[in-house]
This record gives structure tokens, C-alpha cells and sequence, in this order.
């Protein structure tokens, strides 16, 4: 099966529900083994089917937010909808930053979109073992979600239909196509 949209890497679930992987030519195949080349119990194929369910997510939500068509209701309902499958991921298998879920989609080229939809504080403290040994536990927590959840961080891209002056023109081609476009300067400039 060739994914033509997917990149190298990713994680996919197939029509059968099966975990799939994408290769460097756009292949998907079957992902039966992790890291350690030890086959993936039901658990842990659990896990990474839910994390690419919330990365598929977070893709509509920035999609849709790029998108210049879009309203703030098609961006709400998307937010809606990540939120949604963020909190049903995080009630069966934990924080996105646990590090049993960061081991597991840590191959996929999005892992770190998915960690960051996580805010995190990290706490030391210093306790002694039984032996008087000096000892420092670090934990970490989640204490919110990104704002991508509730706020629109991704501005939509506005096209320039029309400049007064050459200057503008070269601004608009430079900011727009990030190249000097003389057909486009001269379209936008008259």
C-alpha cells in the first residue's frame, strides 16, 4: 500500500485496524516489533493506534486553522474533536510525555507535536534511602494542555491580491513565495 501523504516514518492504522509503518518510498507495512526488535504486546500497539488518533487530530486542528476558508466554528469543532480523543487517550493509557508512551512513538516524525500538546513541571527533591544514602527523585507532571486546544495559534496564510508599490511588491513575493517572483510582483503591483 503507497501512502503518497503520509511521511517516512509515520505511524498508520490500516483499514483492518492493523499498525502499519510508512517507509522512505511511501510503503506502508505491517509494525509487529518496537525498538528493541522484541514483538509489541496488544498494549502497546493500543497505545500507539491512540497517539496517532491524537496526532491525526492535531493535524486537522492546524490544518484547519492554516486554512484561510476556515471560520472560527470549523476551528472550534476541530479543537473540540482533539480534545475530545486527547482525554479518552489520557484516561486509558496516561500522559502523552509518559515515558512509556514517548518510547513507543518516538519513530514517528510527529512525536514531538504530540509531547508538546502537554505542559509539564518537572519537581526534585533529595530524600535518603534506608542505607542513609542521599537520593534525588525527579518527577514530572502534567499541569495543562497546549493552547493550540482552545485558542487559534496558527494564523491563516492571507494572499496579497493587490500593492501600490514596487517595494510592497517585493515584500509580498518575499513573504508569500519566500522567493523573487517578477511575474507575481508584476500581477500584485499592475
Amino acid at each position: 500500500m503507497v501512502l503518497d501523504a503520509f511521511k517516512a516514518g509515520e505511524f498508520r492504522v490500516g483499514p483492518k485496524g492493523q499498525l502499519l509503518t510508512v517507509n522512505k518510498d511511501g510503503e506502508a507495512t505491517p509494525y509487529t516489533h518496537g525498538a528493541t526488535g522484541k514483538p509489541l504486546g496488544q498494549k502497546e500497539v493500543d497505545r500507539i493506534k491512540g497517539m496517532v488518533g491524537v496526532r491525526d487530530a492535531l493535524r486537522t486542528v492546524m490544518t484547519t486553522m492554516a486554512d484561510a476558508q476556515a471560520t472560527d466554528a470549523d476551528v472550534t469543532k476541530a479543537q473540540k474533536a482533539l480534545t475530545k480523543i486527547y482525554l479518552a487517550f489520557e484516561k486509558a493509557h496516561g500522559p502523552l510525555t509518559s515515558n512509556v508512551n514517548r518510547r513507543l512513538f518516538a519513530r514517528d516524525p510527529e512525536s514531538a507535536n504530540l509531547t508538546s500538546l502537554e505542559i509539564t513541571k518537572v519537581t526534585t527533591s533529595l530524600t535518603t534511602d534506608k542505607n542513609g544514602k542521599k537520593i534525588r527523585k525527579v518527577t514530572k507532571s502534567v499541569i495543562g494542555r497546549a493552547d493550540i486546544f482552545t485558542k487559534r495559534t496558527i494564523q491563516a496564510q492571507r494572499t496579497v491580491e493587490r500593492v501600490d508599490t514596487p517595494e510592497d511588491a517585493l515584500l509580498a513575493s518575499l513573504g508569500v513565495r519566500t522567493v523573487i517572483d517578477w511575474a507575481y510582483m508584476a500581477r500584485i503591483s499592475g
